[in-house]
């Protein structure tokens, strides 16, 4: 999963992709519309409008997972801390 996250932002971003852009906030919202456009996970309609209408998108991902509301949030949150985990190691 984690080399199909960096292919799809290596897509994205022309070639360019550092732990920042996955082990920030905005990195949660990287992941969320990978998970959603290459069809790992689905976001129902609900989702998609909170999404869209939010000022924080990241904030509201986290926040749906840890609530359990949303299977595309918490596969999103779940990949993030893997990659964050796998990132402080690294720096250890």
């Amino acid at each position: 999963m984690e080399d199909d996250l960096l292919r799809y932002l290596r897509a994205k971003y022309d070639g360019h992709v550092s732990y920042e852009r996955i082990a920030s906030g905005p990195g949660i919202k990287n992941i969320y519309d990978f998970l959603r456009e290459t069809g790992k996970a689905d976001e129902p309609e609900w989702l998609k409008t909170q999404i869209s209408e939010a000022s924080d998108p990241p904030a509201v991902i986290s926040r749906l997972a840890l609530e359990g509301k949303a299977a595309i949030c918490d596969q999103a949150l779940s990949l993030f801390v893997s990659v964050y985990g796998a990132h402080a190691e690294t720096a250890l």
